[in-house]
């Protein structure tokens, strides 16, 4: 199944089909909702990368400030990009869906700028530069716009699709062209029909060798329902093993005494310790099941979810399983999770915070409307991300030997210390 979908893909690059890509997001939003592990994968991604929330990125420059101020604290903004809940969102996009539109609205009249995203399903198309395939410039969107009908009490679509062209947030813009700005780009936006000078277009994707992204949690997607199979199947085989717990024969040929005998213990209804009643002509014998058997669905049970969550880079004791770890190689198991996370980090830094954040910072520059801001200005700026590794204060605090020699103070005589015995 998963094969067959991933087999559909363009002849001219490496992204999927508009209905295999779809086929692929539906199954894995379904999967998300039921399957625990794949719940946790998302949650312990976006807990290590954004912690409790971003703020605002700090710059030297005092009007540089003010202008990333404005931009991060919007309500507008907030809800789409800048806040702790519009980060897990975004992340919770990459898992399930591979990718995340962002609109960036802009006006004429001033410098504001103001985020909204659309459906990744309404993006139909990815044009990239004439003379480079890993470079978009316009992305067409076809979609029927709906209205909230109040006589009827839903949302009513539109019978005709429309269509629009949005470049590139990093495109050259006809509005304001520069010098450096390259020509063919800039002759390809100019020449596009039903282009929206007003509306720039920031793809965030990951997990492609196109121009599209990909869900990360499809790699996982046949494993956790094998694992869920396997639990379910397991379930089955306990429940089944203690359905009858006692047995009671009787040597008799009416039918009523046994029926009667039996109805002795219909209250509570049959389950497990349940009790069979039946004579020599009847008989209930329970199917065998060797503990080998139980033994390897067990087996098979933990290879299938070390396959799902495989793709994460966190490892069981992640997942409430404490006993795959100690105390000792602690550190070296986190050592995955911690690489993983950092590198979220970076793909959020350098894919959607600055492109945006140097956008903004530079149309401030471009049309001086807010304040003063020479082209020479400043305009470095810091992101702080949370710590991926919570500070370990007894591993960091200076060892002082104690006044006798004999010891570190806060060690035992004995203890290793850096690798050493004291």
């Amino acid at each position: 199944m998963g094969g067959r979908l991933a087999g559909e893909v363009r002849s001219s690059s490496h992204d999927l089909s508009a209905s295999a890509r779809k086929a692929i997001v539906e199954r894995c939003i379904k999967l998300w909702m039921v399957d625990g592990a794949i719940a946790q994968a998302e949650s312990l991604l976006a807990s290590g990368t954004f912690g409790q929330g971003l703020s605002a990125p700090r710059a030297p420059d005092l009007r540089v400030q003010k202008i990333i101020d404005a931009f991060w604290h919007d309500s507008d903004n907030q809800l789409v990009c800048t806040s702790v809940q519009a980060m897990n969102l975004t992340n919770r996009a990459l898992m399930l869906e591979g990718e995340r539109f962002f609109t960036v609205h802009t006006s004429p009249a001033d410098s504001s700028v103001k985020m909204a995203d659309v459906p990744a399903e309404e993006i139909a198309e990815v044009i990239p530069h004439p003379e480079n395939r890993r470079k978009p410039l316009l992305y067409k969107r076809v979609w029927r716009p709906s209205r909230y009908d109040f006589g009827k009490g839903q949302w009513v679509s539109a019978d005709r699709e429309q269509v629009r062209y949005y470049r590139d947030l990093r495109a050259p813009d006809p509005l304001l062209p520069r010098d450096d700005d390259d020509p063919e780009a800039l002759e390809l936006i100019e020449t596009c029909p039903q282009l929206d000078p007003d509306v720039a277009v920031l793809h965030f994707y990951t997990n492609s060798l196109g121009l599209r992204g990909i869900p990360e949690v499809y790699r996982a997607y046949d494993w956790a329902r094998v694992h869920s199979g396997t639990v379910a199947d397991m379930a089955t085989i306990t429940k089944a093993l203690a359905a009858f717990a006692w047995q009671k024969r009787m040597r008799t040929r009416s039918e009523s005494v046994v029926r009667n005998s039996a109805s002795n213990f219909q209250a509570p209804p049959p389950g497990p310790g349940g009790v069979h009643v039946g004579n020599e002509n009847v008989q209930l014998e329970p199917v065998k099941v060797g503990t080998g058997a139980v033994s390897n669905q067990q087996a098979t049970s933990r290879a299938a979810f070390l396959q799902t969550i495989r793709p994460f880079g966190f490892g069981e004791h992640w997942y409430g399983d404490a006993s795959t770890g100690c105390l000792a190689i602690g550190r070296s198991m986190e050592v995955p999770a911690i690489w993983k996370i950092r590198g979220r980090q970076t793909l959020f830094e350098q894919s959607l915070f600055r492109p945006v954040l140097d956008f903004v910072i530079e149309r401030a520059v471009r049309l001086q409307d807010a304040r003063y801001l020479p082209q020479s200005v400043d305009r470095y700026y810091d992101l702080n991300y949370p710590p991926v590794r919570e500070k370990d204060e007894g591993g960091t605090a200076p060892l002082k030997w104690d006044s006798g020699g004999s010891h570190f103070v806060g060690c035992r005589p004995g203890e290793e210390v850096l690798g050493s015995a004291v």
